[in-house]
């Protein structure tokens, strides 16, 4: 944006002096006008205009930025292959030669005298032994049943129901049990209800884990049945 002003000359004289000097001088000018030919009007001065610019500041460009320069990797050095080792030839095995053999004389041996063939006699076929026979005692000899009352046994008490202690069941259960050889229950039967579910649920549960004398035939233990009663009753 550019602003321009020009600037002129004042009269700093007021105005009563300069009504003065004018009276003064009017009659020397008057009369020197008659004499001068012509006038020399005065040149006025004119001051240079005075310009006043806004400049716009100019922004330092920006440095660039300085790139810095990668380091370059150096590249590995290539392994060179190894020789390939040096085999070793085998030396060669000497082979002894084996020593030759005398041949044996030969000897001319006279005929042998045939001895004449005896056949042996056959004899008649010899019979097995027979197997001696069982003992009629041990066929005959009495069944003793399996027992389950041994004192050693330490077979537990069925527990008594808690609902039929509340209703106050009561009952004979009859269980019949097939007794191994080795004292063990193999199977367990219902053979007699006491009338209440219960009570023979819990008479079942409890024979199944007992131990049993099993069953003997003189004296060698055999499997065997037996009748288990178990009573369930109230104390009054």
């Amino acid at each position: 944006m550019i602003y321009d002003a020009v600037s002129y000359p004042q009269n700093r004289l007021g105005l009563p002096v300069f009504g003065g000097v004018v009276l003064l001088h009017g009659l020397v000018l008057a009369g020197m006008l008659h004499y001068q030919s012509a006038a020399v009007k005065p040149e006025m001065t004119v001051a240079m205009p005075l310009t006043v610019r806004w400049v716009t500041p100019v922004e330092d460009p920006k440095p660039e930025p300085v790139v810095e320069p990668q380091p370059v990797a150096e590249a590995e050095p290539e392994s060179l292959p190894l020789p390939p080792p040096e085999v070793k030839k085998p030396s060669p095995v000497k082979v002894k030669p084996k020593p030759l053999k005398k041949p044996k004389p030969v000897v001319t041996q006279a005929p042998l005298q045939q001895k004449p063939i005896v056949t042996p006699a056959v004899s008649a076929p010899v019979q097995p032994a027979k197997p001696a026979p069982v003992k009629a005692e041990t066929a005959s000899a009495p069944v003793e049943a399996p027992r389950f009352n041994a004192a050693y046994l330490s077979n537990p008490a069925p527990v008594y129901p808690r609902r039929s202690r509340m209703l106050e069941e009561e009952g004979i259960v009859k269980l019949r049990v097939h007794v191994s050889t080795v004292g063990k229950a193999l199977s367990v039967q219902l053979f007699k209800s006491s009338g209440f579910s219960r009570l023979d649920d819990a008479a079942l549960t409890a024979v199944r884990n007992w131990r049993f004398v099993p069953a003997k035939q003189g004296n060698q233990s055999i499997e065997g049945w037996v009748i288990v009663p178990v009573s369930f009753k109230l104390r009054s």
